[in-house]
This record gives C-alpha cells, structure tokens and sequence, in this order.
C-alpha cells in the first residue's frame, strides 16, 4: 500500500501500483499527463481501492487509470475528501461519494468493461460533458422517488438529482452527461455495474413502475419481511412499507 501524507505527483510517467493507496487528511496527490494502473491479487474481480480521506485531495489531470494486467483486480475510488477528474478517460470500476465529499468530473469517462459506477450516498458531485457506465442513488429517509419508464442508456443534458429525489441530502448535477447502456444480452445477472441502481432507506417514499434497473437494494431493520417472485430481465413488483416498485425489470441481481 502507498500512503500519502504530505504532496505527490505523478507527472508524464507510466506507473504501476500493487496496493491500495490512501490519501491522508491534508495529503495530495496529482496525477498528470500520465498512465496509473493499480493491482492487488489474482481474483479478477478483488477491488483495488484510492481512498481519499476528509480533507484530503486527488486530482486526475489528462492520465488514465486503470487496473494492472498481471495481477487482476477492479480500480475503484472512495472519496471522502476533493476529487477533480479532468480530461482523463479512466477505467474506474466504482467511484463512491460519502458525506463531506466533492467531486468534480469535466471531459472525462468511468467506464470499465464491467463497470464505471458513480454511487452518491452524499456529498457534492458536478459531472459535465461526461460518460457513466452506471449511476447509484440513495434515496434516504423520508425521501420520496417517484418515477415512471427510467431507462439505461439515458443521456442528461442539465439535470440535478432533485429532479428526481426532491428531499435528496446530497447535490449532483449533470450537465450533457452519458450513462450507459445495460448489459442485458451480453453478460449473466450478477456483480457488473450498468444502468440504474438505487439504495432505498425502508422510511423512503417510492412509486418506481415500469422501468429498467440494474440493481435493487433495501435495507431491512430490526424487520421481518416476505418477498416473492422477485426475478432478473422480468417484470418484477413488490410492495415494502411506503415502497412500491411496479413491473420494474432488474437485469442484474436484487440486493
């Protein structure tokens, strides 16, 4: 692993990283002009983490990044503190925002041949003249979703996630942004990351119907609940609390 307290710069170079790499509260790290691959492992699908701490800062300037050839591995990101991506064609598998964090992501793409997921559970994420592979939205409590025909392969001119969760804890914003097509037809239901996706607290308030998702997940508490006939690449219902989900297609797994 490579931990980062202070300034590091990788600048017009072609690096590879065996480990994870954590940048500190107070830390930086500059990737500019350059090629950084990461890898951890032999599993194909181990995820190979940069975590950015609160108050810490990584900047991706023209560079790729992607997973290593030899030794396997998914090249994800979990930001807490300031992340900008700039002009930068990245195979990030999953990029995660917490509470606290920014992220700023111009000219650039997340897509992996599995993934390219974008997960908002808070913070505050602008992404403009961009492409997703996938995009996952929290829909916290007492929050209410209500949405009808959402479809993977949407392109969002100007939109910002209130358009669709009003009482949403977290900005983002898109502008003339790209999410993917599903990989329905070209992979089997299970761990890939395309479309849809959404973490629905069991307090929310949702009225989803006849839509494509990739992924499905509610968060049973202190609860018991019975759920039936929930398939994959079918039109599915359930009804949860305030949740109702309508003929909703799931292409990759129910959470």
């Amino acid at each position: 692993d490579w931990i980062i307290q202070g300034t590091e710069t990788i600048d017009n170079q072609k690096m590879l990283q065996r480990g994870n790499i954590y940048v500190r509260s107070g830390a930086t790290l500059l990737v500019k002009d350059s090629e950084l691959a990461i890898e951890r492992g032999s599993t194909p699908t181990i995820h190979v983490y940069i975590f950015v701490d609160s108050g810490g800062t990584l900047i991706i300037d023209n560079s790729k990044v992607y997973p290593g050839t030899n030794d396997g591995g998914l090249t994800c990101v979990w930001n807490r503190g300031r992340t900008t991506l700039t002009n930068s064609p990245t195979s990030i598998h999953y990029f995660d925002m917490s509470d606290g964090a920014t992220l700023t992501m111009e000219n650039s793409s997340m897509i992996y041949e599995i993934g390219g997921l974008l997960q908002v559970a808070g913070g505050n994420t602008r992404v403009a003249n961009s492409t997703l592979g996938a995009l996952a939205l929290s829909v916290p409590a007492g929050a209410h979703l209500i949405a009808t025909g959402l479809e993977s392969g949407t392109q969002f001119d100007h939109w910002q996630v209130q358009d669709l969760i009003p009482e949403a804890n977290y900005q983002l914003t898109f502008e003339d942004v790209k999410l993917l097509e599903d990989f329905v037809g070209e992979y089997e239901h299970g761990p890939y990351e395309r479309g849809w996706i959404f973490f629905l607290h069991p307090d929310s308030h949702v009225r989803l119907s006849d839509s494509e998702l990739r992924k499905v997940f509610i968060d049973l508490r202190g609860d018991t609940a019975d759920f039936k006939n929930l398939t994959v690449e079918a039109p599915s219902s359930l009804a949860y609390r305030d949740i109702v989900l309508e003929d909703v297609s799931v292409s990759g797994e129910w959470g």
